[in-house]
């Protein structure tokens, strides 16, 4: 039998994603268009922990674990210090440029049409944190001025909140106080934290979430520098 390895096409990524849900990764309702825009560029992957040695054996090195944590709906979000000068916006609000850039710093690269699409999509919410000024307004939405920004989809169960980057504690609880407002009581959600970032972890256990599913981080080669501190919530499993 002879097979063909070539770039999986945009009419067939319903297949992977499928795949995926059948192994419960819950992948989100629109994913399956949306990751075919990702434009990968370092070879990395999330594996489940027991395939780590498979990994291994690729070349693939442990840079650190993914954890679902679960919630219903509505979140017990704590009260933290330092909210006074933050403000959330849409993502629509911001300039695009200045949303790119801060993404890209927190990914490891940019991906323009992937997150256009990823914070426009009918179905999602985006909303960027942005610095105010002394008197409480917000800013302008420049680089300097974003703090954060998250995105909550719906999936085959529940919503998502992914990514969920944010320059502190506070402005990621705030970020996903306000991404799950209007959120039907009784609904499933779900965060990626990374749990080397440890105060990650601890927001999403003050939120009453708890772990149900977990991921080996892994990269092929040179792991990727990012600032692991403010990312609280990756985008989805395999695309960081």
């Amino acid at each position: 039998m002879t097979f063909e390895i070539r770039p999986l096409r945009l009419d067939e990524m319903a297949m992977p994603v499928e795949w995926a849900a059948r192994e419960g990764w819950n992948p989100g309702l629109s994913d399956a268009g949306l990751d075919h825009l990702a434009d990968v560029r370092t070879v990395g992957l999330d594996g489940v922990v027991d395939q780590q040695h498979n990994y291994r054996r690729s070349g693939f090195v442990l840079a650190h674990r993914n954890v679902r944590y679960a919630g219903v709906a509505p979140l017990r979000v704590v009260a933290t210090n330092g909210r006074r000068s933050i403000t959330l916006v849409p993502a629509a609000d911001v300039d695009p440029s200045a949303l790119e850039r801060y993404d890209a710093a927190h990914f490891g690269a940019k991906r323009s049409d992937f997150l256009r699409a990823w914070t426009t999509d009918s179905s999602h919410r985006a909303l960027v944190a942005v610095r105010g000024s002394d008197d409480g307004t917000a800013g302008d939405g420049t680089v300097g001025d974003v703090a954060g920004y998250g995105v909550i989809r719906p999936c085959r169960d529940g919503f998502k909140v992914g990514p969920l980057f944010a320059t502190d504690a506070a402005t990621a609880a705030q970020l996903i106080e306000g991404l799950v407002q209007g959120v039907a009581p009784g609904a499933a959600i779900f965060l990626d934290p990374p749990t080397v970032n440890a105060e990650a972890v601890q927001l999403a256990e003050s939120l009453g979430m708890r772990p149900v599913f977990e991921t080996a981080r892994m990269y092929r080669g040179k792991p990727l520098d990012l600032p692991i501190d403010d990312v609280f919530g990756i985008t989805t499993f395999e695309l960081g």
